[in-house]
């Protein structure tokens, strides 16, 4: 992972939409190093019946991400997102 500051992102213009992430064992979506990043209309869910070895895993993280929307993205069986 780039541990550079904020201004140093390695990764740009990301768009993340339309997607459907069923019963991922870990964070469904995760975006490090970052800049002009779109994460939305996404439907997120862990059935009941699905037992992650991790249960507080986050459903969404990012770090050092600059210019972030979340938006309209649909989050069952996870912790609240993290950003």
């Amino acid at each position: 992972m780039f541990a550079g500051k904020a201004s140093q992102q390695l990764h740009r213009d990301i768009v993340i939409r339309g997607n459907k992430i069923s019963n991922y064992p870990g964070p469904a979506i995760d975006v490090n190093d970052a800049k002009r990043v779109r994460i939305e209309n996404n439907d997120i869910n862990r059935t009941q019946d699905f037992k992650p070895r991790n249960r507080d895993s986050q459903a969404i993280v990012v770090g050092n991400v600059a210019d972030l929307i979340l938006n309209n993205n649909t989050i069952s069986g996870y912790k609240n997102t993290q950003h």
